[in-house]
């Protein structure tokens, strides 16, 4: 729902990743980082965990300053603002004027403090592709998206909707509105049956069915579509501003392929038949009515 939120809005992401954390480690651990540069002008924080888990752990957002994001914080005068809620947390943070650069431009952590190893947690779903809370892992998600001047869009198109299908694959970067040629692309894909592919570099100089070298878009294609389905397309681009500050982005797209339907076979269709002897049995009733008329107003002249 969060990728579905950042492009409605039109936002990018930063980074967006599922981490299991170990909490036999007490000393802090950085689960994950985003970096925010000076082309960015508003960001949006998501933080994912499971309640019941909380007791043995502290969760916290540090700005590049050092400074803990708590509610009531403010970054270079502006007011830092948060909504919490059963499973997540969300803070969003207006970046000030350029003046403040060093409150938040740089890399921006959510770090854990374990308070100990859980016991196991009544209530909490365990299965082989979940954390088992009684050994000590816990799920934490984290997932950043900007408004920014410094964009990547993507796109992913097949040659058709059948499997075979050619998939094309293209990213282009752009700062204020101008191409930014110093960045990469690469692509991550899954198949419908979880395959990985990748990751596939995608490619800006003239060759590999890129039109023109060095105008910030990034192509390259794709061929292992037997399957039919959906295939998983995750962007990973990393670029930089006209300020030389890293600005990497995030995307995911879908491309899905289905065998052509075949044509119904046309069943008997008993009514029909009927319905077509029904019809010439009237019209020889017809005849025959017309006949009996012929002759018998034919023996009456007589």
């Amino acid at each position: 729902y969060f990728k579905i939120f950042a492009n409605a809005t039109g936002m990018d992401l930063v980074v967006d990743p599922t981490v299991p954390v170990n909490l036999n480690n007490t000393a802090p651990i950085v689960v994950q980082q985003a970096a925010i540069t000076s082309s960015d002008k508003s960001a949006t924080f998501l933080v994912l965990d499971v309640p019941s888990l909380r007791p043995y752990y502290a969760l916290e957002l540090i700005s590049p300053s050092g400074q803990i994001i708590i509610p009531g914080v403010s970054i270079g005068g502006v007011a830092v603002h948060e909504l919490a809620r059963d499973t997540y947390r969300l803070v969003r943070v207006v970046f000030p004027s350029l003046a403040h650069t060093s409150d938040y431009v740089g890399l921006w952590q959510l770090r854990l403090t374990a308070k100990g190893l859980p016991k196991k947690v009544p209530g909490v779903a365990t299965h082989d592709n979940a954390p088992m809370p009684n050994a000590g892992i816990v799920p934490i998600g984290f997932a950043a998206a900007v408004s920014s001047d410094y964009r990547m869009a993507v796109s992913a198109t097949a040659s058709s909707m059948q499997p075979g299908a050619r998939i094309n694959l293209n990213a282009s970067f752009s700062d204020r509105g101008w191409p930014a040629a110093n960045a990469q692309a690469r692509v991550t894909i899954t198949s419908p049956s979880g395959t990985v592919y990748g990751p596939l570099s995608l490619y800006d100089d003239g060759t590999h069915d890129d039109s023109e070298a060095g105008d910030a878009a990034f192509t390259s294609y794709f061929m292992q579509t037997a399957e039919s389905g959906s295939y998983k397309l995750f962007y990973q681009g990393q670029g930089y501003n006209d300020r030389g500050e890293l600005a990497p982005r995030e995307a995911t797209r879908y491309v899905s392929l289905v065998p052509p339907t075949p044509p119904e076979r046309e069943e008997d269709c008993i009514p029909c038949h009927i319905l077509k002897w029904l019809w010439t049995v009237v019209i020889a009733l017809l005849l025959l009515g017309l006949w009996c008329c012929y002759r018998k107003r034919g023996s009456l002249i007589v």
